[in-house]
C-alpha cells in the first residue's frame, strides 16, 4: 500500500483528436515523466505512452516498466508491473498490476 507521498511524478495529458470522419473525434491520454516536458511545456523527449477513447471505451495509456523506465518507476513498482491509466470524467484513474511469477519445475516427473 502506496502512502500520500509523490513515488515519482508522472503528467497525464489530456488531448483531442479530430478527423474527417466524425468518428475520429474522441479524447486521448498521454502520459509521460514529468522530466519528459520542456520548462515551456511545448515538447516532450523520451518514452511517451498513449491512447485514445474508442466508442464508449475510454482512453487508456498503459506499459510495462522495464529497464528502459525511469529509475523511479523501477524502484516504486519493479520491473515487469504493468501501469494503467484510464481517463474519466472525475481525473485520471491509476491501476497497478504486478509481475506473476515464472513456474518452474524443480523436480523431474517420471511416469511408470
Amino acid at each position: 500500500m502506496m502512502d500520500d507521498e509523490t513515488l515519482i511524478e508522472l503528467r497525464a495529458l489530456r488531448a483531442r483528436a479530430y478527423g474527417p470522419d466524425a468518428d475520429i473525434d474522441a479524447d486521448c491520454l498521454t502520459v509521460v515523466p514529468a522530466g519528459a516536458v520542456s520548462q515551456d511545456g511545448t515538447t516532450i523527449e523520451g518514452q511517451m505512452y498513449y491512447g485514445c477513447a474508442a466508442g464508449a471505451f475510454p482512453a487508456v495509456a498503459q506499459f510495462t516498466i522495464s529497464e528502459t523506465s525511469p529509475d523511479e518507476l523501477q524502484e516504486a513498482f519493479g520491473l515487469g508491473t504493468s501501469l494503467q491509466f484510464v481517463l474519466a470524467p472525475e481525473g485520471v484513474g491509476v491501476f497497478a498490476d504486478p509481475p506473476r511469477p515464472t513456474p518452474s519445475v524443480s523436480a523431474s516427473i517420471v511416469a511408470g
